[in-house]
């Protein structure tokens, strides 16, 4: 039976949009539902282009170069790296798992959404060392692989946002 305009033989990275509840990852999945092709998920290069302010500042793309290695940072923007405990300015290389439990569970996340190929929505633990500490609501998505590297492209919230996604 069809789908949103989408048959039952669509590959397995489009499914119907999911609509979370908080205007910043809804916003994120209605640009990555609208940039799906039909043949593989959209590139980075594609989706940066039609991410803009307020909401690309909320982002991470992570690319997973082996599924026994921990996640490569390729971008991080600056509310996500906030939250993250991560960098403010240029981080790349690869994440942290050692002595920070949100970008382990950011890295573990990044195998799980390359694998299924779909969108993954998680919340990651508490983390004293991160600013904020609370818990943090993730959406992971594939992107277009580059050869034989996985990209996924992450938007990281606070969890005790309000439903249009800004704390008061």
């Amino acid at each position: 039976m069809p789908m949103h305009g989408r048959d039952e033989y669509s590959p397995a990275y489009i499914r119907p949009p999911v609509y979370i509840g908080n205007r910043t990852l809804d916003t994120i999945m209605k640009v990555w539902h609208g940039a799906c092709d039909g043949l593989e998920p959209p590139s980075w290069e594609s989706m940066s282009l039609l991410i803009w302010h307020p909401w690309f500042v909320h982002l991470v793309v992570v690319e997973s170069r082996h599924r026994m290695k921990p996640g490569e940072c390729l971008a991080v923007f600056p509310v996500a790296a906030l939250l993250l405990g991560l960098p403010m300015c240029g981080f790349r290389g690869s994440l942290p798992v050692e002595n920070n439990a949100r970008t382990a569970a950011l890295s573990a996340m990044t195998r799980v959404v390359s694998m299924r190929r779909r969108m993954v929505l998680r919340c990651l633990p508490e983390d004293a060392s991160a600013s904020g500490g609370g818990r943090l609501l993730v959406a992971g998505v594939p992107l277009a692989s580059v050869g034989r590297v996985e990209r996924v492209l992450f938007a990281v919230v606070s969890a005790g946002d309000e439903q249009d996604g800004r704390s008061d």
